[in-house]
């Protein structure tokens, strides 16, 4: 089925799609800081891992609409993951994360940095939609985010991320390495703090939607 609601294009309201316009060179002016968490669709699926832990990834893969191929190279990217948490990631993948792959490409010399949000939640076990937000805004100690992130989420990665989003709205530089095409540098916002050539299990996904690297 289709969503009931959602952007139309319509030429001019929403004249033209985030992938047509980047297309045409729209923001090739502008700095970019693009990020997403984990598991934006996968709470769910971190929820019940144990319902899945008789069913294999490739199977589980097909059932959600992978191709023979792109399932078997998705899932060997995250052989050391439970079925569940395979499933929870393309779901997420499809939705969101793959999109972040495409503007990279889309965007090509234009500055542009891109975040990997992993710290999961206590309450919840996942890094699930939207968890990044109070992160990037030092605002842990309301208590709507309590709620959500638990009682002792960690300040220093909450100082962390703020201080990206500072410094790159103050001096358009988040103080990590841009990211490319062929080599997409992230900063992993988690305990430990980390850059990597990170989304691998996206680059899969994209690679057999679309020909992104």
């Amino acid at each position: 089925g289709t969503l009931p609601f959602g952007p139309v294009v319509d030429g001019e309201t929403y004249p033209a799609s985030v992938e047509a316009a980047l297309a045409s060179g729209v923001g090739a002016d502008k700095e970019l800081l693009v990020g997403a968490t984990l598991e934006e669709f996968g709470l769910f699926f971190a929820s019940h891992v144990e319902m899945f832990d008789g069913i294999d990834p490739l199977e589980a893969l097909t059932l959600l609409g992978a191709d023979a191929e792109t399932a078997k190279d998705y899932a060997a990217v995250l052989s050391d993951l439970p079925t569940a948490l395979v499933s929870g990631r393309w779901i997420t993948d499809v939705m969101f994360r793959r999109r972040i792959i495409d503007w990279v490409r889309l965007r090509g010399a234009a500055p542009t940095w891109v975040y990997d949000f992993t710290w999961r939640s206590a309450v919840s076990g996942a890094s699930e939609h939207c968890l990044d937000v109070p992160f990037a805004f030092d605002v842990l100690d309301d208590p709507d985010v309590e709620r959500v992130a638990g009682a002792h989420a960690p300040q220093a990665l909450a100082d962390r991320v703020h201080a990206a989003y500072v410094a790159f709205i103050r001096d358009a530089h988040p103080g990590w390495e841009r990211a490319h095409q062929e080599e997409l540098r992230a900063a992993v916002f988690d305990t430990a703090p980390d850059t990597t050539d990170g989304y691998d299990s996206t680059r899969v996904l994209a690679r057999a939607m679309g020909g992104s690297r």
